[in-house]
C-alpha cells in the first residue's frame, strides 16, 4: 500500500490535530451499525490493509463535498492508497464528526519510511468510540450515488473500480447510467442543483445536448 504525504506545513504536528471536522468513511452495513449504536468500532485485525497504521478508528480531513474537486480515483489514492473494489465499497457512506479537542487523534505514520500521511488521522485503540456527541451530519457520498447507478447491483462496486482504472472502456456487464440529483453539495452547503452544474457527474456521463 502506498499513501501520499503531500505538502506538509512547517509547523505541521502530528499529534496535534488542528481540523474542526474529521470524516469516518464506511459502507451501508457499516454506516448503519455506527447510527444505531452511536459509536464506531476501531480496525484491530493485523496484517489487512484496514490496520495498515495501526489499531484505532480511522478518520479523513477530506470531506464528502471536496470528493469531486479532488477527483474519485485521487480521493481513493489518498484516503485508502489504490483503486480496488475495496476501496469504493468503503466509500460509499460518511460520517461527519466534530473534533474533540480533548480527543487523541495522531496522523497516520508510515511504518517504512516514518512519513507522516496528513489526509488520515487515528484515534487509536481497540474499543468502540462514543460519538453521541460529537456527530455532526451523515450519508452517501458521491461513490456510493454513482455505485447505486450501476446496472448490475451485485457487481456495481468492482464494475465501478474498473470504471475508474479503465477510463477508455465500459466495464463488463454493466450498462453506465446517472441521474443528476436535485440537491447537491457546493461550497460545504447542500443547494439546489444550478442549471447546468454537473461537477459531480461522473467521467463518462454526457450532458443533455452533447
Amino acid at each position: 500500500m502506498s499513501h501520499q504525504t503531500g505538502y506538509l506545513p512547517p509547523d505541521f504536528d502530528g499529534f496535534n490535530c488542528k481540523h474542526h471536522y474529521l470524516y469516518h468513511y464506511t459502507d451501508e452495513e457499516g454506516y448503519n451499525g455506527i447510527l444505531s449504536s452511536l459509536s464506531i468500532r476501531p480496525s484491530t485485525l493485523s496484517g489487512v490493509k484496514t490496520t495498515h497504521y495501526g489499531q484505532g478508528v480511522y478518520f479523513t480531513p477530506i470531506g464528502p463535498a471536496e470528493i469531486p474537486i479532488l477527483g474519485i480515483p485521487h480521493f481513493l489514492q489518498l484516503v485508502f492508497g489504490d483503486v480496488t473494489t475495496h476501496s469504493v465499497t468503503r466509500t460509499t457512506h460518511y460520517i461527519s464528526l466534530r473534533v474533540d479537542p480533548n480527543w487523541y487523534a495522531m496522523a497516520a505514520r508510515d511504518p517504512e519510511y516514518g512519513w507522516w500521511i496528513k489526509d488520515i488521522w487515528i484515534v487509536p485503540g481497540d474499543e468502540p468510540m462514543d460519538i453521541s456527541r460529537a456527530l455532526d451530519s451523515h450519508g452517501k457520498t458521491v461513490i456510493g450515488e454513482n455505485v447505486d447507478g450501476m446496472a448490475n447491483r451485485a457487481t456495481a462496486a468492482r464494475d465501478y473500480a474498473y470504471a475508474l482504472t479503465h477510463p477508455q472502456e465500459e466495464p463488463p456487464q454493466a450498462r453506465l447510467t446517472w441521474t443528476p440529483r436535485p440537491m447537491v453539495m457546493i461550497g460545504g452547503q447542500l443547494v439546489k442543483r444550478p442549471e447546468g452544474w454537473y461537477e459531480d457527474a461522473p467521467y463518462w456521463w454526457v450532458p443533455p445536448g452533447q
